[in-house]
């Protein structure tokens, strides 16, 4: 299921032991998504495979490879957009396209929940079907008020899980979060760790020992 509205787009696929979704997942590599997985699921992320344990969320970007390991025995949702339909009215912070679930240098951002978690997320989840299945007042606006709504909860998840609370550690996401951006957008032309460190206002030394 696509929405479009003017330039911005929304998918919303649901899939249970499907072995179609892998052609339909193939076609999605110019959307950033938000892959929610049941426990038993097997994928894998820029080569890495992960098994869930747990019903899981990841947020995967643009320019991340991704499978799923075993389609035949996968259940989930996947939601997909693109930046004009999130990121375009959202300025950088925690929670928008550049946030740390969608850069993050640390590691891909698996949110692993709980019971009660998980049943929250999948009630926003039928809430997205229905507004993506239906024309109704604001239709797009709520969309996104859901779509945030699951970003923002699994935002919390993660920083509860690494202990990211305090004001220091905020500050080293954020440049961390900072440089992971800065790699994205110059990784081709840029190679150096003094290249990065000049857009970062640091000493070569200094950003070496930041994300090392």
């Amino acid at each position: 299921m696509l929405k479009q509205f003017a330039y911005k787009q929304f998918g919303f696929i649901s899939f249970k032991n499907d072995e179609t979704i892998l052609e339909q997942l193939s076609q999605l590599t110019d959307f950033i998504k938000v892959l929610f997985l049941k426990a038993g699921s097997k994928i894998t992320i820029d080569f890495k495979q992960h098994t869930t344990e747990t019903d899981t969320l990841y947020f995967i970007n643009k320019s991340q490879i991704y499978k799923l390991t075993d389609s035949e025995k996968a259940e989930g949702i996947l939601l997909y957009y693109n930046r004009d339909f999130y990121c375009v009215e959202i300025h950088d912070n925690e929670v928008s396209c550049d946030g740390i679930l969608y850069n993050n240098v640390y590691e891909i951002p698996v949110i692993a929940l709980s019971e009660t978690e998980s049943s929250t997320i999948q009630n926003i989840f039928d809430d997205i079907k229905y507004e993506t299945n239906n024309d109704e007042v604001a239709n797009e606006e709520m969309i996104r008020i859901l779509l945030k709504q699951i970003i923002i909860k699994a935002t919390r998840i993660w920083k509860s899980e690494h202990n990211i609370n305090d004001t220091v550690n905020n500050q080293e996401l954020n440049f961390l979060r900072k440089f992971s951006q800065l790699v994205e957008l110059h990784f081709k032309n840029l190679h150096t760790v003094a290249d990065y460190a000049n857009l970062l206002f640091v000493t070569p030394k200094n950003l070496n020992k930041k994300v090392t």
